[in-house]
């Protein structure tokens, strides 16, 4: 049985129709955390790692059925045929996934063994993005504390400040 990409309009439509109708399929999904700047809470988020798209794992005679799932349109086709991805490039995305490699949370630096002072060592040269007030300015990482924060050495009219900064806030410059 091949593995197809469909376009999928609403996932949150299209993955109860599918399990409904015994089609397998996968999203993969990329999780990613922010902390709210109101509430000051770590806020985790799930986004498709392919945007509008899903993968079904299904026998060609099982595409015509595809046409009643609600949101999922016709697989991507060439030469307008319905084109099968080869099983060992979805298996690599599924244990990818597992192995949270799509996974910049907490729990997924832990499992992978990346810390966040590891990434931006003490002394390291890092440039502030924007739309931050100091962005493009560049600094040298004075110290990471344990929730993440990055403080960096600014200079500002002539003297060295230090600025804490979050991780999306800063780049490393090599």
């Amino acid at each position: 049985m091949p593995w197809f990409i469909c376009p999928c309009y609403s996932v949150k439509t299209a993955l109860p129709s599918l399990a409904q109708s015994a089609v397998e399929n996968f999203l993969p999904v990329r999780r990613y955390e922010f902390y709210h700047r109101r509430t000051n809470a770590r806020v985790v988020r799930e986004v498709a790692l392919f945007p509008g798209y899903i993968f079904i794992h299904t026998p060609w005679s099982g595409l015509t059925g595809l046409r009643k799932v609600p949101s999922v349109g016709d697989p991507l086709k060439l030469d307008g045929e319905p084109f099968p991805i080869p099983d060992n490039l979805v298996e690599d995305i599924m244990a990818k996934q597992r192995a949270y490699e799509y996974d910049d949370t907490k729990e997924g630096r832990a499992a992978r063994g990346v810390s966040v002072s590891a990434r931006y060592p003490k002394g390291a040269k890092v440039e502030i993005l924007p739309p931050s007030p100091l962005a493009f300015c560049t600094g040298l990482v004075q110290s990471v504390d344990s929730r993440g924060a990055i403080e960096v050495l600014i200079e500002i009219l002539g003297r060295k400040t230090p600025v804490k900064l979050r991780q999306s806030e800063v780049s490393l410059v090599s």
